[in-house]
């Protein structure tokens, strides 16, 4: 049963998103913030990160993702980062054209259609497998 970690101060987000996975056999995991989120890492190493952006600053997610993706330890992990920025500041990425401002494999703005969320963590764990 592959393990998931949510990184997203958006506890009611992060909870649907949660009971959506793990009734697709998912263990998942929660963490409100970088600083729980980096100690639940260390303890029990994911299979894949979902990360948001904006937590408690704009750029909480963006730096974890370059922590982690920076240590020898933690580079393997998968990170989808999954956040609302554009939504709340009009800030768009694109994963090809901003690769190297978003130091993360998959990319994808928050919506309610969590199927097209759970088609890209699929594809992100069978290219673990």
């Amino acid at each position: 049963m592959p393990k998931i970690l949510i990184i997203d101060d958006d506890r009611d987000y992060a909870e649907s998103l949660k009971s959506v996975l793990e009734a697709r056999s998912y263990h998942v995991m929660w963490a409100p913030d970088s600083v729980a989120g980096m100690n639940m890492i260390r303890s029990d190493l994911p299979d894949l990160i979902i990360l948001d952006i904006m937590m408690s600053t704009i750029g909480e997610g963006l730096h974890l993702a370059y922590r982690l993706k920076s240590d020898a330890q933690y580079a393997n992990i998968p990170i989808l980062m999954l956040t609302g920025i554009a939504q709340r500041t009009g800030l768009k990425f694109d994963p090809q054209d901003d690769a190297e401002f978003l130091p993360v494999d998959d990319y994808m703005e928050k919506s309610n259609d969590l199927d097209v969320l759970c088609s890209h963590i699929a594809r992100i764990l069978k290219r673990l497998s």
